[in-house]
């Protein structure tokens, strides 16, 4: 058999068309000269010449400790070493006891160079950890694009996930690497996908405040109103956490205002439990419904009352927020904030009542 081989060449060359010959990867291939020399794949042909071609079948026995100094070469970028180990042959799809393999180590670092020399081995581009954590959504969780790109033209599973159901996409959206969710989502990853909590990436982003990454999953057509298995929804999750200019940005992009737990609990309501004035002013600029109370019966007001929150407090009561509303044990809102010690709120309470008590009907 005669191949074309440029001048100067290395012999690299050579053996990566000899894999379309004989289904071997380079690092199972011997090129021998007449005298039985075998030709380094750095070596370069210059002349026309007879060789010998020498396929290795399997892989050399490995111990752990082989099989761990080339995870370990992997994970710390070393490429000449990880070749040479390659070229034992050794199984680059070999792992340590808990279960890393070169690919994930090296997917996990972002070292490119090393995920090519292990996939041109022929390395198994899903293999993953016990948990379900394959290379790809190691490069996502980790924002490494190019490496993701590289997994993802190797054929790799993408929306390949972990036993708890987080996806390469779940994890780039909850750790903000927009690129990363942008090729995802070109790629055609489900957008929809949750975590066996029912989490989808769009509640881990806004959970996380990635603003920007919420802003493309919407583009994209994510459902900004699907709650998690307990009923929380976007909103409900920027509230909780306190993040004000990304439930300012789900309210603009027409989140349900009043979309509540199955106990009843409303955006709102979740607003004044933590405080948090900014989004419960926003909220209530958007007609959000003073007075939705918990299936218990504790209102915004009762909530801010109980934990001390004076300006929430003052907030819903300038929009005429009912404080004579009971919780079903026929608690008010001016008793719990008096059990609480909150004077100013009790204040605050007895002039709303005074007030209330003195305007015209």
């Amino acid at each position: 058999m005669k191949l074309q081989v440029g001048t100067g060449e290395p012999v690299k060359a050579l053996k990566q068309q000899l894999q379309q010959v004989c289904g071997e990867p380079r690092f199972k291939q011997r090129l021998l000269l007449e005298d039985g020399r075998p030709l380094d794949d750095a070596a370069s042909l210059q002349e026309p010449m007879e060789l010998q071609l020498v396929v290795l079948c399997g892989f050399s026995g490995t111990s752990q400790a082989q099989v761990n100094e080339l995870v370990e070469e992997a994970h710390q970028n070393r490429i000449l070493e990880v070749e040479q180990l390659l070229h034992r042959p050794q199984d680059p799809d070999l792992a340590t006891v808990t279960g890393w393999t070169p690919l994930l180590t090296s997917s996990v670092q972002g070292h490119l160079e090393v995920a090519r020399l292990l996939l041109e081995a022929r390395a198994a581009v899903d293999k993953s950890l016990p948990n379900g954590a394959s290379p790809l959504l190691a490069a996502s969780e980790n924002g490494h694009v190019a490496m993701a790109q590289l997994l993802l033209t190797s054929c790799s599973k993408i929306d390949g996930a972990m036993r708890n159901g987080e996806t390469p996409l779940y994890m780039a959206s909850q750790n903000g690497h927009l690129e990363v969710a942008r090729l995802l989502l070109c790629s055609r990853a489900d957008i929809s996908r949750t975590r066996m909590d029912g989490s989808t990436p769009l509640q881990a982003a806004t959970e996380s405040a990635r603003i920007g990454i919420a802003r493309l999953l919407l583009d994209s057509r994510a459902d900004i109103d699907l709650a998690d298995v307990i009923g929380c929804t976007p909103l409900i999750k920027a509230v909780i956490e306190g993040h004000a200019d990304v439930a300012e940005f789900l309210l603009a992009a027409r989140a349900a205002v009043d979309k509540s737990l199955p106990n009843g609990a409303s955006p709102l309501l979740a607003a004044s439990e933590s405080g948090h004035v900014a989004i419960a002013r926003e909220l209530l600029q958007l007609c959000a419904d003073v007075d939705k109370a918990l299936l218990t019966g504790e209102t915004p007001l009762f909530m801010a009352s109980q934990n001390g929150h004076v300006e929430v407090a003052h907030l819903l009561l300038e929009v005429k927020a009912d404080f004579s509303i009971s919780r079903t044990d026929g608690i008010t809102p001016l008793r719990v904030a008096r059990q609480r010690g909150h004077l100013d709120i009790v204040a605050l309470l007895e002039s709303s009542s005074k007030n209330a008590l003195l305007s015209p009907r």
